[in-house]
């Protein structure tokens, strides 16, 4: 799990136990994601947090990206169907569609919302039902807001019509007022400017970061949709998914606070403009483009399921994988499970390191407490789990802090190199002797199975 689906799925567990979702206007995001997984919860049969598993979870976004994939249809008799099922082969063949539809993020939803509102604001030129979907959009992700401006922009460029206009903002504005509140929505417009426009931490990335990424990755897909834009222009709706991914496009390059997955959304208007690529290489040589496309296709779903099956942490061998928790967590729940069976023990987790997804893994363990210091004075609980800079602090505690006669021997259980939870954060654990010496006994009879991924 990485680390923000974990923090997600810590949000989604206490909306199941109590029936309550507290959004965090400096953070994180909507409630939409959490209320849609309710479902996922109750048809599995998981009612407490404990009981969740990666299934349930990630079953809402993977639904979401097949939605997604299909999309383009809702748009065929004005398109024509080659261009809406060249677009939904792209989609459904595109990596990091692919790649974030096993992610517990609200990225999928986010780009299937917003995808529906610019179907019911082209097509039927429903306003208002266009509306309630951004609005949807924005409970979500906050960053829905780039594409409803890349959208109205579009869409008045072509026609305006600034009573239909008033009709979709205030359409807009109910789900975000009824799921959010407007004290915290203006809280989180507030802290969502501050953080994109700032490129706070390691976010900051320069202008063309989205476009690597594409040229790495969905090069097919970017260079057909600059083909389609040029050879459909005179098209109305082709102007329009140009103009809405150019102006969306532009929002994102120039916001220097920049992660992987934002380039989801911008994928869909690409992919309809390429699907006119398509339709103009038909129109000239049918039979070629045909072959061409498949070979296109097969490629590109060939490079998505190497991505989406690599279950390494490690950047360079697939663009999209970004601050991905590393498999060695494994050895670390592994290591507890020895140690702990029963789940009984007493553990202690020191650390100013961020530490997500460990209290997802750990999610089991009732007599688990979690510290940025270390308090020198009192006994250690007989399971401590640490990172570097608390070793120091934490030795002095196992051994200064318990009373004459109550001192126990502390034993690493691993020895260098340490398992690293994300790259640069190694992770210790340090277990009393009578534990160590009782998982040693046992641990031969237990044979550890590897957890399957979902």
């Amino acid at each position: 799990m990485h680390a923000d689906e974990a923090i997600l799925a810590d949000k989604f567990g206490t909306l199941l136990e109590r029936g309550e979702f507290e959004y965090d206007p400096r953070d994180y995001h909507g409630p939409v994601l959490e209320y849609a997984t309710l479902p996922s919860a109750g048809i599995r049969g998981q009612p407490t947090y404990a009981a969740l598993d990666e299934w349930t979870l990630r079953l809402i976004p993977a639904v979401a990206g097949a939605c997604l994939a299909i999309t383009p249809l809702l748009f065929a008799s004005a398109t024509g169907p080659v261009v809406a099922l060249v677009a939904s082969l792209l989609l459904a063949t595109s990596t990091p569609l692919v790649f974030y539809s096993r992610y517990y993020i609200p990225e999928m939803l986010l780009a299937l919302l917003t995808a529906l509102s610019v179907a019911a604001l082209w097509r039927w030129e429903r306003w208002w039902a266009a509306g309630l979907l951004a609005g949807l959009a924005v409970a979500t992700k906050e960053t829905a807001g780039i594409a409803i401006v890349a959208m109205l922009a579009a869409a008045l460029v072509r026609r305006p019509r600034l009573r239909q206009a008033g009709e979709f903002v205030i359409a807009a504005s109910l789900a975000p007022l009824i799921l959010i509140g407007p004290a915290k929505l203006l809280d989180a417009g507030k802290s969502y400017m501050a953080r994109g426009t700032s490129g706070a931490e390691w976010h900051a990335h320069p202008w063309h970061y989205y476009l690597g990424l594409l040229g790495a990755a969905d090069l097919v897909l970017l260079g057909l949709a600059i083909a389609g834009a040029v050879v459909a222009r005179r098209d109305p709706l082709a102007r329009f998914f140009a103009a809405y991914a150019v102006i969306m496009g532009t929002i994102y390059f120039v916001i220097p606070y920049k992660t992987p997955w934002c380039a989801v959304s911008l994928l869909w208007p690409l992919a309809m403009l390429a699907g006119f690529t398509a339709k103009a290489a038909r129109e000239r040589a049918p039979a070629s483009a045909t072959v061409a496309l498949v070979l296109l296709c097969g490629a590109s779903g060939s490079q998505a399921w190497t991505a989406s099956t690599d279950r390494s942490a490690d950047p360079a061998r697939n663009p999209w994988i970004y601050a991905q928790t590393s498999p060695e967590v494994f050895r670390l729940t592994e290591a507890l499970t020895r140690l702990s069976p029963q789940r009984d023990q007493s553990i202690g987790v020191y650390s100013r390191e961020n530490l997500w997804p460990l209290p997802w893994y750990f999610r089991r363990y009732p007599s688990i407490g979690w510290s940025r210091e270390v308090t020198i004075a009192g006994v250690a609980p007989p399971i401590v789990i640490t990172t570097a800079e608390q070793v120091e602090a934490l030795t002095r505690k196992f051994y200064e802090g318990p009373p004459p006669g109550e001192r126990e021997l502390y034993v690493p259980v691993f020895e260098n190199p340490w398992p690293q939870l994300r790259p640069g954060v190694p992770v210790q654990i340090f277990a009393t002797k009578s534990v160590w010496d009782v998982s040693q006994r046992t641990s031969d009879q237990r044979p550890i199975s590897t957890p399957k991924h979902p």
